[in-house]
């Protein structure tokens, strides 16, 4: 299990389950409160946020697809476009990029 950060704050644990080169995924489980600063509450409207890309993927909708990704661009680029997040595992860190929540706590990362 790891531990998953965004700069010195940890997010929750990341249990991976799965992957398919250059994305990994596993569960998600926060340990963060999301009303504790401006950051954690960003963090946590783009875990929401995020989530609902997943529906649309699936059923091929790709026209609010495509505006709920852009919507995730305008408002969330900089925990998008950032080497700042990282999983922990005792000494070990790995340094990941894009991680996308999905509902049912999953996480899908590069």
């Amino acid at each position: 299990m790891y531990r998953l950060f965004f700069r010195d704050l940890e997010i929750g644990t990341v249990q991976r389950t799965g992957g398919d080169f250059p994305w990994h995924w596993g569960r998600f489980e926060p340990t963060f409160v999301p009303e504790e600063s401006d950051l954690t509450r960003h963090i946590a409207d783009y875990i929401q946020i995020s989530a609902k890309k997943y529906p649309l993927i699936e059923a091929e909708d790709f026209e609010p697809l495509h505006a709920l990704e852009e919507q995730i661009a305008a408002d969330f680029l900089d925990l998008i476009d950032t080497d700042d997040w990282r999983l922990v595992d005792g000494a070990d860190s790995w340094s990941i990029t894009v991680p996308e929540f999905q509902e049912d706590q999953l996480i899908a990362w590069r």
